[in-house]
C-alpha cells in the first residue's frame, strides 16, 4: 500500500485515540467525585472557613410589605446647579452647591435670605460653630462667613484643596488640606482661631483621608490610608500615641465617652482607649464600611454601601442590626428619637433607635439623595441632579399596608 493511501486511515486513527483518551480521562474524575464507600474512600470536601462575626448577616431579600410606606407633601422646593451640601443652624438652612455658591434658607418657606458667592467647587459639607459658617473651597481658601448675613469675615489660604469637613472645638476650627498633588499623596491638618482666622499649629502626614479627625476634650485624632490612628495634643498638635490597624482606615474615628471607634477598609471594627490608644476589642463586618456616632442613644452606627447597618456599644456588644439596600447616609434626629437612613433607591427608612425596629419608610420623588436635614418636624432632602425639597414628617400620604 502506498504511502498516500496509509495518510487518511493514520489520521483516523489518531483522532479515535485522541477522543479514547478523553474518554478515559472524564471516567476517572468521575470515579474521583463519587460517593465514598467504607473502604479506600476520599475524604469528604471541606467547606471553608469562616470567622465569627458579633453581626449576623442580615438576608438580602427584604421583606416590606407589613412595613407602611408612604409619599411626601412637598411644602416647597428649590433648584440648583449639581449637588449641594445642606447643614442647620440658628433657624436656619444653609446651602452650599458643587458651583460655589452659599446661601441662607427660610426653613418655612424655601426664599433666600442671603446668598454669597465664593467661586470654585466646595468639596466638603460646611461647619456651623460660634454662629459663624465654615466653608472649605477647592480653591485652597477656607472661608468663615457670618451666620446672618452672609459676609465673609475672613479666609485662610492653605497649600491645597481643603478635602474635608472642617470641624471645632475649644474656639479652634481644624482642617485637612492636600498638598495638590497627585504623585505624592500627603494631607496637612490646620488649625486656625474660630473667630479671626489667625494660624495655630498644623500636622503634615502621609495619612492622607477626605473623613474629619475626631475631638476629645483635650486630643484629636487622625486616621486614613496610612492605615495608623494617631492621637495629637489639641494645644500643641504633639503626638501622643499611635496605634497601627491592620488596613485602610476609611471613615473618621467616632469618640464616645472614653472609647474611640474606627473601621478599616476590609470591615475590620477596632475599640481603643481614647486616652491610651489600647486595643480593648475587636471585631469584624463585611466592609468597607462608613461610620457615624449617635451621642444621645450611646450607640456607633456602621453601615456599608450594600445596605447592612449594626448598632455598637461602646464595649463593642452589638445593640441591633438593620438591612436596607443600598445605604448611602444616615441622619439621627435626637428630639424626635430617629434614625432616617437613605438609600440608593430613593427611599427613607424610619429607624427606632433602641431597636433597629423600622417604622416606615417614604419614597422620595428622586433617586439619588446626597445630603439631609432635619429640624423638628421639617425633613430638607438634596439630590444629585440639583433638586432641593422640603417637607413635614407628619404631612406623609401613607399607603395601608
Amino acid at each position: 500500500m502506498s504511502s498516500s493511501a496509509l495518510l487518511p486511515r493514520v489520521i483516523k486513527i489518531s483522532v479515535w485515540a485522541f477522543f479514547a483518551f478523553l474518554g478515559l480521562v472524564f471516567v476517572m474524575n468521575l470515579l474521583k467525585s463519587a460517593p465514598a464507600g467504607e473502604e479506600g474512600a476520599n475524604p469528604a470536601p471541606q467547606e471553608p472557613e469562616t470567622k465569627a462575626s458579633l453581626v449576623p448577616i442580615a438576608p438580602v431579600l427584604i421583606q416590606t410589605v407589613s412595613v407602611k410606606q408612604g409619599f411626601p407633601r412637598i411644602a416647597w422646593e428649590r433648584e440648583f446647579q449639581g449637588k449641594a451640601h445642606l447643614i442647620w443652624g440658628d433657624g436656619r438652612l444653609f446651602v452650599c452647591t458643587q458651583q460655589g455658591e452659599v446661601m441662607a434658607l427660610d426653613p418655612q418657606g424655601g426664599t433666600t435670605l442671603w446668598d454669597t458667592f465664593l467661586g470654585g467647587w466646595i468639596s466638603a459639607p460646611p461647619l456651623f460653630q460660634f454662629g459663624n459658617l465654615y466653608v472649605g473651597n477647592a480653591n485652597r481658601r477656607l472661608y468663615a462667613l457670618e451666620g446672618k448675613s452672609g459676609r465673609v469675615l475672613w479666609f485662610f489660604t492653605t497649600q491645597g484643596e481643603i478635602i474635608s469637613s472642617p470641624v471645632a472645638s475649644g474656639g479652634k476650627v481644624l482642617f485637612f488640606a492636600d498638598n495638590d498633588s497627585v504623585f505624592k499623596l500627603m494631607n496637612r491638618l490646620h488649625v486656625v482661631d474660630g473667630r479671626t482666622g489667625s494660624p495655630g499649629w498644623f500636622y503634615e502626614t502621609p495619612n492622607w483621608s477626605k473623613s474629619p479627625p475626631a475631638l476629645g476634650e483635650s486630643l484629636v485624632y487622625v486616621a486614613g490610608y496610612e492605615r495608623k490612628l494617631v492621637a495629637l495634643s489639641l494645644e500643641t498638635g504633639r503626638e501622643i500615641w499611635s496605634f497601627q490597624a491592620g488596613n485602610i482606615i476609611t471613615s473618621s474615628p467616632v469618640l464616645l465617652g472614653h472609647t474611640l471607634l474606627v473601621s478599616a477598609v476590609d470591615g475590620e471594627l477596632l475599640g481603643l482607649d481614647a486616652q491610651t490608644g489600647s486595643l480593648r476589642w475587636r471585631s469584624s463586618l463585611i466592609g468597607p464600611l462608613w461610620t457615624t456616632g449617635y451621642p444621645a442613644r450611646g450607640l456607633y452606627l456602621y453601615y456599608d454601601r450594600a445596605g447592612s447597618l449594626a448598632a455598637f456599644r461602646p464595649d463593642g456588644t452589638v445593640a441591633w442590626t438593620f438591612h436596607g439596600e443600598g445605604l448611602l447616609f444616615l441622619h439621627a434626629k435626637d428630639e424626635a428619637g430617629e434614625i432616617l437612613a437613605f438609600d440608593d433607591r430613593g427611599k427613607i427608612h424610619i429607624l427606632d433607635p433602641n431597636t433597629g425596629a423600622r417604622k416606615g419608610i417614604i419614597h422620595l420623588p428622586f433617586p439619588d439623595p446626597v445630603s439631609a436635614e432635619a429640624e423638628g418636624g421639617l425633613v430638607f432632602v438634596a439630590s444629585a441632579s440639583g433638586r432641593l425639597i422640603c417637607f413635614d414628617e407628619g404631612m406623609v400620604d401613607w399607603l395601608v399596608p
